[in-house]
């Protein structure tokens, strides 16, 4: 939610937007509304106020408060921590330093500049991608229970679906299964819904996906807009149905706003932002940073099923096996009485960043601390045609839109080119750039964290390196 546009006594009016939609929705109350970052302003707290936080008592919690007879706890919760690990190096840095490094840089520029010119010539990359060696896993055991991928009905949902069934696939998945919901439309016969899924998603991206699934489920709801709330009784009942031992859906607005309804109604665990999967003896293992993106959790959902997982777009790269032919179900789903919730608008959003997409991108550190460094280096950005984004702290410090933020609060990039100044390297910002072709990175100290998972390493003030071009 970014706005409340009114509330009565038995019902709220919002305004939200999720990925690249606004909607206005209409809520009986209660209801539970999730508000997106940034969207409310704040009010400056004063010192009175503060001292008076200061004294209210704090509620310290015991192993009996987590026993297994509280409704609520860990003791109670779905999802375990199995394990804490340090991240390994992925990549081993060059390090250049003085006149050097300010020689490499221009370098660094001048040949990437020539390299996009030479790849504009060609034609354009396939949207499947040769296999990741990193994706390959050896020894591996087949999951008995289906696994099931959720697609949103759109170009951009059924190239993540193509980026998880290639994961699933490394991991001994073979029977895999896809859903889509759509909203209900005019022509409702099965030959026009995938039509017009096709039309939508493009040819080559839905034939991938039918070769790599058992079966492709389009459940068409039963009015002409979906609400999040529909989706979520939608997947809910489908995987009651199917009795899936997993489920993925993609961390995008609509993938997070889906995936907890859904859990919630299926009293089991889900995983947020899961970087990588695994399975073993039985049980999936899910991957992700925790303690501020420091270490990374393997974590599990040891006794209830599904165990459902988001996971970011562009984390697994696309390596299918094409081995399947895949039939397509079509489902209708019948009057839900108990929705609370009603689209009133919808209106498409212009995107407000293309980081997803580009080719090159800087991204400015927490070392950056005022308006004025933060906007000399977007300037240097736009003259060298570069997308920009930023690490944590900028976004924490209101120098920066959480949309610019890069890693696992924020986006997962694929640039050929990203370049890092004044960034500390921590987890929460590595893992968003772990498919990066090539990763340069500017810092003062040569023992900063960073220089750890780079691929060239370059010692000096930022200052030097955005004056010298």
């Amino acid at each position: 939610m970014t706005e409340i546009i009114s509330l009565e006594c038995d019902h709220i009016k919002v305004r939200s937007k999720i990925d690249d939609n606004e909607y206005v929705i209409e809520s009986s109350l209660p209801a539970v509304i999730q508000v997106r970052a940034e969207s409310m302003k704040r009010v400056p707290v004063s010192f009175r106020h503060r001292m008076d936080a200061l004294k209210k008592p704090i509620t310290v919690l015991s192993a009996e408060d987590l026993s297994s007879e509280e409704i609520f706890g860990y003791r109670n919760s779905p999802t375990r921590v199995r394990k804490l690990f340090a991240p390994d190096r992925t990549r081993v840095p060059t390090f250049y330093r003085g006149e050097e490094a300010l020689a490499q840089w221009r370098l660094i520029l001048e040949k990437d500049e020539n390299v996009n010119e030479s790849a504009a010539n060609k034609a354009p990359p396939q949207s499947v991608k040769p296999c990741d060696p990193a994706q390959t896993i050896k020894g591996i055991e087949e999951p008995e229970a289906p696994i099931l991928v959720y697609l949103e009905a759109d170009k951009k949902g059924f190239q993540i679906g193509l980026e998880l069934l290639s994961k699933l696939q490394a991991c001994g998945a073979k029977a895999l299964y896809a859903v889509s919901i759509i909203a209900k439309s005019p022509e409702s016969s099965e030959q026009s819904i995938k039509r017009a899924l096709i039309k939508t998603v493009g040819e080559n991206l839905y034939t991938s996906l039918l070769r790599n699934v058992v079966c492709l489920t389009i459940i068409e709801h039963n009015a002409s807009t979906l609400t999040i709330e529909a989706c979520s009784l939608h997947l809910t009942r489908y995987l009651k149905e199917r009795h899936a031992g997993l489920c993925l859906l993609p961390a995008t607005d609509h993938g997070r706003s889906v995936g907890p309804l859904t859990a919630a109604a299926l009293k089991t665990g889900i995983t947020a932002d899961v970087t990588d999967l695994r399975y073993v003896k039985g049980q999936w293992e899910q991957v992700r940073p925790a303690y501020g993106g420091q270490v990374f959790a393997t974590i599990v959902t040891p006794d209830h099923r599904p165990v459902l997982a988001t996971v970011r777009p562009h984390i697994f790269a696309i390596a299918l096996r094409d081995d399947d032919k895949g039939v397509v179900a079509i489902e209708r789903a019948e009057e839900m009485c108990t929705q609370k919730t009603k689209v009133l608008s919808v209106e498409a959003c212009e995107r407000e960043t293309t980081i997803d997409d580009a080719e090159r991108l800087l991204i400015i550190g927490g070392a950056i601390t005022t308006e004025d460094e933060r906007d000399r280096l977007i300037a240097f950005s736009e003259e060298n045609d570069m997308e920009w984004g930023v690490t944590r702290a900028l976004v924490q410090g209101y120098l920066a839109p959480h949309e610019r933020q890069i890693g696992v609060s924020g986006l997962t990039v694929a640039p050929d080119l990203a370049i890092l100044i004044g960034a500390s390297g921590s987890v929460q910002t590595m893992s968003g750039l772990r498919r990066a072709k090539r990763v340069i990175a500017i810092n003062h100290d040569e023992d900063a964290p960073i220089f750890d998972d780079v691929d060239v390493a370059l010692v000096g003030r930022w200052q030097d390196f955005v004056e010298v071009i």
